[in-house]
């Protein structure tokens, strides 16, 4: 029997031959039938029945996944970089080439072959492969060249892989690995989360410095304790300096008041500089406000331009509604760049100051400018004026020309072909990867090709790479819209916001899990799951069971309608619940009187949960206009928000005074 090896190099090199024999087998051969020789090849492979794989291979050569199987068999191959190098100028445009020469350098470098290494290796931000390529280089005699790239892989925060280990005993045994480079990146270390690592480098260090790498340690570990003796340090230590900055950062988070308190009294001690003595400042006013601390409006206003940015200019404005303070939101509003003032957002605002502050034609003629937007802000200006909401309908119009020869390219024809049998991975990342390469219009086109083969998420997010905003089916499908429209009546819930929470959520997507854990098309995470399996008194298998649509929806929905009864139907507090929990919504609330939802949501401090809520409520209202309803408006559904201990004196004098 042939080797795999063999039957690479007579499929790569002696294919003429190959396919002669089969070419009129491959003409007749059907689609369906080239699916399955793809399933059989697979298992061929998986077997390494290398005779059995040769043959089908040949049937396979005009099938859109030929590439695909070639370079998974020549994964791991050794002594084939002829074939390799053959594969990488014959399919250069495909995602497998980059892979498949990264597999390749490795074997060449496990088997030091630094010459051929070297020849085939191209620039890549791999780290495995960037520290062989500077391995590589030292061992064809290229010193200088080996140990700079050595320093370069060096100077990061984390720990890098293996492959990376001869290059940093090379810095060492060249005398090249200074004090200075090993503090520079135990700083690094800690500044990117990395204390145990940070406690590895310090055993580099000689011992005479163990103590100060140990003290560092301990006021990262523990601020709160560990600055209160900051009067005692050298205040004209750039080392200092740099352990009361970062010690200062992380007691923020910890202990708010006491970073204050130290801050006032001790910054000026140290040798900070003007950027470092900016970004602290800055960063303690924006704790300040999103905490609600008392001082944060003053503090966040004492900032100057110099030490603005544009999150503490936002910040800045979101302070002041808080505090119901129009004349300071006006004054925050003008402190914005000309592009941030152009934003529908800050125009918005800057339409609900003018009406506080009584200049009422300024402001409705500036709402009607905003209520042209189909987003949350045009939504709202819309309601303040009773103007219809405007949802500026464009579907892409691309030539049917463009859009078919695109679904001809190997590309396209390969993604559809994965999805046929049943490889969606593969097709996402063939999608991903082809998306980065096309121009404007064939990504619109993309898009069009994703919405007909009903791949919903995939045809979202490429029209929005594609910066088309206005194609309401493409961008807003009906997707499951027998079941969601069966679990929202089930749950006494408008289908509009189940909608509009899968839209946010998963975009569609019944496969999909987050970073966190959360599955499915409502984005369910299994403890979630799991007691609402109880509620319903279904049983709970495991966490899969949420990639079913059915069962994620019908989970969702009564875990929507909750939150509704508990929130009493104002949906700006259901979505921020849904998405941060019901805990964080209660945090969140004002605690004395109640504020509007429009103040409330833009000061939510998670930008997040702030994004979310606005769009979960701006595409309820898109998705009612989908299903033909009469015109949900943002305002019907979101109210003041409650306080959570209601001012009891303000509530009696109310009553008496029949307010």
């Amino acid at each position: 029997m042939a080797t795999q090896s063999n039957l690479i190099k007579t499929v790569l090199i002696g294919s003429v031959l190959l396919l002669a024999n089969v070419a009129c087998i491959a003409k007749s051969i059907t689609l369906d039938q080239q699916r399955s020789l793809f399933r059989d090849a697979e298992s061929a492979l998986k077997q390494k029945n290398s005779e059995q794989f040769r043959t089908i291979l040949g049937q396979l050569e005009e099938y859109p996944l030929y590439p695909f199987l070639l370079y998974k068999s020549l994964l791991g191959r050794t002594n084939q970089l002829t074939d390799i190098k053959h594969f990488l100028e014959t399919y250069p445009e495909t995602p497998y080439a980059n892979a498949l020469r990264n597999n390749q350098l490795k074997l060449l470098a496990s088997r030091s072959k630094w010459h051929r290494f070297l020849d085939l290796y191209e620039p890549t931000d791999n780290a495995k492969i960037q520290c062989l390529y500077y391995w590589g280089l030292k061992q064809t005699g290229q010193h200088e060249k080996a140990l700079d790239g050595a320093k370069t892989m060096w100077l990061v925060g984390h720990s890098q892989p293996s492959e990376c280990d001869n290059l940093f005993d090379l810095l060492k045994n060249q005398n090249k690995l200074s004090e200075s480079l090993i503090w520079e990146r135990f700083g690094l270390a800690l500044s990117s989360g990395h204390p145990s690592f940070a406690r590895y480098l310090k055993k580099l260090l000689p011992k005479k410095e163990s103590n100060k790498a140990d003290f560092w340690l301990k006021v990262y570990q523990s601020p709160q304790s560990g600055l209160l003796q900051w009067q005692s340090w050298p205040g004209n230590s750039p080392f200092y300096s740099e352990i009361f900055a970062q010690g200062l950062h992380r007691l923020m988070r910890k202990n708010l008041g006491l970073a204050i308190k130290i801050w006032d009294e001790g910054h000026q001690h140290f040798n900070l500089t003007p950027q470092k003595t900016a970004s602290l400042k800055r960063e303690l006013a924006l704790r300040m406000v999103k905490k609600r601390h008392p001082g944060a409006l003053d503090a966040i206003f004492t900032l100057t331009p110099e030490q603005d940015n544009e999150e503490s200019r936002a910040w800045r404005i979101r302070a002041a509604l808080v505090s119901h303070n129009w004349k300071r939101v006006d004054a925050a509003l003008d402190r914005l760049t000309e592009q941030e003032q152009s934003t529908p957002r800050w125009q918005y605002w800057k339409a609900r100051t003018l009406d506080e502050l009584g200049q009422q034609q300024e402001s409705v003629q500036l709402y009607k400018e905003i209520a042209l937007e189909r987003d949350f802000y045009g939504f709202l200006a819309a309601d303040r004026i009773k103007l219809d909401y405007r949802l500026n309908n464009q579907p892409i119009d691309v030539p049917t020309q463009t859009t078919e020869q695109l679904a001809q390219t190997w590309p396209f024809r390969a993604m559809k072909e994965f999805l046929a049998v049943e490889h969606t991975l593969d097709a996402r990342r063939l999608w991903w990867f082809t998306s980065q390469r096309l121009d404007q219009s064939n990504l619109l086109a993309a898009a069009s090709l994703a919405g007909l083969w009903g791949w919903n998420d995939v045809a979202i997010i490429t029209a929005a790479k594609a910066k088309h905003w206005d194609d309401m089916e493409l961008r807003f499908p009906l997707a499951y819209k027998e079941q969601v429209l069966k679990h929202a009546a089930d749950a006494e819930l408008n289908p509009s916001l189940v909608y509009g929470v899968i839209r946010r959520e998963s975009a569609f997507r019944a496969d999909v899990s987050s970073r966190v854990g959360a599955r499915g098309l409502m984005q369910i995470m299994p403890r979630t799951g799991r007691m609402l399996a109880r509620r319903l008194k279904e049983r709970w298998r495991s966490a899969s069971q949420l990639y079913q649509p059915d069962t994620n929806l019908r989970y969702g929905t009564t875990y929507l309608k909750q939150l509704s009864d508990r929130y009493n139907n104002n949906l700006a507090m259901v979505a921020a619940a849904y998405n941060a929990g019901p805990h964080r919504v209660e945090r969140w609330r004002p605690e004395t009187q109640a504020i509007p939802a429009d103040i409330w949501v833009e000061s939510i401090p998670f930008n997040e949960t702030r994004d979310y809520v606005k769009a979960v409520l701006a595409y309820m209202s898109i998705y009612d206009y989908r299903l033909g309803g009469s015109g949900l408006r943002i305002n019907h559904v979101i109210s003041d928000i409650p306080p959570t201990h209601p001012d009891t004196k303000l509530i009696s004098m109310a009553k008496k005074t029949g307010v």
